[in-house]
């Protein structure tokens, strides 16, 4: 007798009688075939993309392959990475245990500052070719990024796909958690075979102390829930045996059980600090470039102060301040905004290291004596007093 299911739980009576096979999802040499037969008995041409067509079918099952490329040919007349993407995103939003992000274009140059990271990733944005296979290479494990809230860790991690050239899928360890027995544990293990099945990825998990919260504890609270569901993906991030690139974030990375950030789990524990002068101004143009506002010219060297009131404020809290006198400048009769909006609109805003002023010190000390800093050295000539801006005319660029 055989019995075939997508999950399978033995009857006490009978456990002992039956043997459970577990099937993976198809590699990609499994998908490669299921393409070649789409390829031979529909006379489609690929055309040399049938690369980039497996690594748009990676993660799905043969049935939802052959669906998906089927799909493809009646919208475009051929088989298009694109669509079978999207059908992929579809597919693995229906499994509710990760979510793909869609990628952003601009990639590291979205975020501002970062100076030593981008350049940590640079080198490694080619790890997951087939050259760099065929190299030795091993594949890099993973980042922790920690730090600062609102200082663009989130930010960085959503850019790290389009970085490196593979997708970026998001897991939300509370979605994980289950009412049933045994339940937290089943999903953290297929949740991350999904991620192994969409691999090469990047798989980000943000602010990941708020989901192990409690993992340090005795574990009454929860039965021990948090702490096996830590021990599965402790194990995981050991012995994962496909390309997975994990980049988890944190504020506080002292709330975190020690083992998930000893050496070897990662390749690097970044921090991210205050952005200093040169970083406010560069975070300042990618918001401004961002809003549409380009013309708004930022320099360094102008006599013009007005931005003296954006001393200590993150990213986050920066771009609070451009949308805040874009606001002005728009009930002002819709005109040009101006670094003098931008200075008023900051002075209204309390930055958090100004409100949790203890709290953010401590951050800081920590990150800056147990991690790499993302941008080397804070130290730089001239101090950190407010740089200067001149605004050129509409139109210029």
């Amino acid at each position: 007798m055989i019995l075939l299911g997508a999950t399978w739980t033995s009857p006490p009576n009978v456990e002992k009688s039956i043997t459970v096979l577990d099937f993976d999802l198809p590699d990609a040499d499994a998908l490669g075939k299921t393409l070649a037969k789409c390829v031979k008995a529909n006379e489609i041409k690929v055309n040399g993309n049938a690369d980039d067509l497996i690594a748009a079918l990676s993660g799905l099952s043969t049935t939802e392959a052959e669906n998906a490329l089927a799909l493809s040919l009646v919208e475009t007349g051929g088989f298009t990475p694109s669509v079978i993407y999207r059908e992929k995103v579809t597919a693995v939003k229906r499994s509710g245990l990760l979510e793909i992000i869609a990628p952003d274009p601009r990639g590291l140059d979205a975020v501002g500052g970062f100076a030593d990271f981008k350049g940590w990733v640079k080198l490694r944005k080619r790890a997951f070719t087939k050259e760099a296979v065929a190299y030795g290479l091993p594949p890099p494990k993973g980042v922790l990024v920690c730090g600062v809230p609102g200082t663009g860790k989130s930010l960085v991690a959503k850019a790290m796909g389009t970085a490196m050239g593979i997708p970026i899928v998001r897991l939300d360890i509370g979605q994980l958690f289950g009412s049933l027995v045994g339940e937290s544990e089943r999903k953290t293990r297929e949740a991350l075979a999904l991620a192994e099945a969409v691999a090469p990825c990047v798989l980000f998990c943000d602010e990941i102390e708020k989901g192990l919260a409690g993992s340090s504890g005795s574990g009454a609270n929860d039965s021990g829930v948090t702490k096996r569901l830590l021990g599965a993906i402790l194990t995981w991030l050991q012995d994962r045996k496909r390309p997975v690139f994990m980049v988890a974030t944190a504020n506080d990375v002292t709330s975190l059980p020690p083992e998930l950030y000893r050496c070897g789990r990662w390749d690097v524990i970044w921090s991210v600090d205050l952005p200093d002068a040169d970083e406010r101004l560069e975070i300042l143009r990618v918001v401004l470039a961002k809003k549409g506002r380009g013309h708004v010219v930022v320099s360094g060297t102008s006599d013009d102060a007005a931005l003296s009131a954006l001393d200590n404020f993150t990213g986050a809290e920066i771009e609070a301040a451009v949308d805040n006198a874009l606001y002005a400048a728009f009930y002002d009769g819709a005109r040009e905004l101006t670094v003098a909006d931008i200075g008023e609109a900051a002075k209204a805003i309390v930055p958090l290291s100004k409100m949790a002023k203890a709290r953010v010190d401590e951050i800081r000390a920590w990150s800056q004596k147990n991690a790499r800093l993302v941008s080397g050295p804070k130290a730089k000539a001239g101090g950190d007093e407010g740089r200067k801006v001149t605004i050129a005319k509409s139109g210029a660029d």
